[in-house]
């Protein structure tokens, strides 16, 4: 499995450049809430509760699913590495302009993507 970090990469942001910074982390607040409905359904699937709040409630959400067959172990990858960028713009959400840029949209959109194409769904 590979995983595409492009965090560090000089990623053109093309029409990035236009949004404002609430519509930047609306972007990135959106394509999460796409793979946490996707993990909240496949755990129901196999009768399980989940806890979606922090990194640790998605890591062992993940891999209990991972565990079940409801999610392969390189969707579940991709599903923590987009956890593990998510965590930290969510707690320094009031400080987007200190952190969020054009580029940083680019980069966790192109992530998320590679976590839903891996989830089985269109990116």
């Amino acid at each position: 499995l590979e995983i595409k970090d492009r965090s560090k990469e000089d990623v053109a942001a093309g029409p990035a450049t236009a949004l404002t910074l609430d519509q930047m982390f609306d972007a990135i607040k959106g394509e999460w809430h796409e793979i946490v409905a996707d993990i909240r359904q496949r755990a129901d699937g196999v009768g399980m509760k989940t806890n979606l709040v922090g990194y640790v409630g998605v890591h062992s959400t993940v891999e209990e699913l991972v565990k079940k067959g409801a999610m392969s172990a390189a969707a579940g990858a991709l599903v923590e590495a987009v956890s593990t960028r998510w965590q930290p713009m969510l707690r320094n959400q009031s400080r987007k302009s200190d952190w969020l840029t054009p580029q940083v949209l680019v980069s966790f959109q192109s992530l998320a993507k590679q976590a839903k194409q891996a989830l089985g769904k269109k990116g």
